[in-house]
């Protein structure tokens, strides 16, 4: 019997349905033998159990054919990043570094919440984000609610822009 290799994938799916995405997926591995081939399928979520990336699940396994053929027929799944839904080659993993490192500045934010004010900002600024799980990374403000104080922000993560939400307050405006 060959060694299974796992890795880290990301599974983009239908936003604000995270859990119950996992839990049919659960159920449909019940019904195979493949759920020996997963082990940890997992979202992100802040102190206030609020999603911190929205319609995207962790994946740790050792992925096969027919691993993502089962994924792809779970309803909601949308598919996994950086690879086509009939591509003839497996997605591509995400670094378990990078993983390790956003689950621990995750776990850092939940128990540090520093403020920083940072007013003044607008859509279309570029921002660095001074505070909280994406902190240090750089993005574009292109959306902007004043009265909840919040700013949603597009940057790169796992080699894919994502939008998230983040307070005015953790935001640096980058002058150029």
């Amino acid at each position: 019997m060959t060694k299974k290799s796992y890795q880290w994938y990301l599974l983009a799916v239908r936003g604000g349905q995270e859990e119950k995405i996992i839990e049919k997926i659960k159920s449909e591995l019940e019904k195979t033998e493949l759920k020996e081939d997963i082990r940890e399928l997992k979202i992100f979520i802040d102190r206030n159990n609020k999603k911190i990336i929205k319609g995207y699940i962790f994946c740790h396994c050792s992925l096969t054919y027919e691993l993502v053929k089962l994924f792809h027929k779970v309803p909601k799944v949308i598919g996994f990043i950086n690879h086509e839904r009939k591509s003839n080659k497996l997605p591509e993993f995400i670094s378990s570094e990078l993983v390790k490192n956003f689950s621990i500045k995750v776990e850092e934010y939940k128990k540090n919440n520093t403020i920083n004010e940072s007013p003044g900002l607008n859509i279309g600024d570029l921002v660095k984000i001074t505070d909280g799980t994406f902190i240090n990374y750089e993005g574009k403000i292109f959306y902007l609610n004043e009265k909840k104080q919040e700013v949603k922000v597009d940057i790169e993560f796992a080699g894919r822009t994502i939008s998230i939400l983040v307070p005015v307050k953790n935001c640096q405006k980058i002058l150029i």
